[in-house]
């Protein structure tokens, strides 16, 4: 039986995450300029930390880091930003070299990468996240989109994202980690 990885989020965040999908968000490994998404941003904005989840938020920092992974989602690095960079957690660290990574701030990123060494999702997968993927994305940003090595970077990046959503979103709400697989 698979568990849906985002069984914790309400309706509204779950049809935040279809639209973004649907609209080719997280598609940039870099994001030099900022992404316009028209219906997904006023949604959004609407949206408290405590109102993106069906239970009650016990651990409001990872419903923070939620928040941010949702504009993340989106491309909207500055938001997301501004959200982690007051969230001093592991979580906030794992986001924020997320966001420096998709930057192109790529030193920066391993510095926040380092500070979240121990994190369930970075143990569980390493493979996906950390200084290995910062490499795999600053090699292959400078590719052309149609190189496979590109589509490999995205689909990590997107993983990475899945996996660290779905774990801070548990976390705010108490609910059994998923494990990274």
């Amino acid at each position: 039986m698979t568990r849906d990885p985002f069984d914790t989020l309400s309706a509204p965040a779950r049809q935040i995450i279809a639209d973004a999908r649907a609209a080719g968000a997280y598609e940039l490994l870099v994001v030099r300029a900022p992404q316009t998404r028209a219906k997904l941003e006023p949604l959004l904005e609407r949206l408290s930390p405590d109102a993106l989840f069906e239970a009650r938020v016990t651990r409001p920092e990872e419903a923070r880091c939620t928040l941010a992974g949702l504009w993340l989602l989106t491309d909207d690095l500055g938001r997301s930003h501004r959200i982690v960079e007051d969230v001093a957690t592991p979580s906030g660290s794992f986001w924020h070299a997320i966001v420096h990574r998709r930057e192109g701030d790529f030193s920066n990123s391993r510095y926040w990468y380092a500070r979240c060494a121990e994190h369930a999702v970075r143990r569980a997968d390493a493979l996906v996240t950390g200084p290995r993927l910062v490499e795999l994305v600053e090699r292959a940003n400078v590719l052309p989109d149609g190189d496979p090595r590109r589509a490999e970077a995205v689909a990590a990046q997107r993983r990475e994202w899945e996996l660290l959503l779905d774990y801070s979103a548990r976390q705010a709400v108490g609910a059994a980690a998923g494990g990274g697989g």
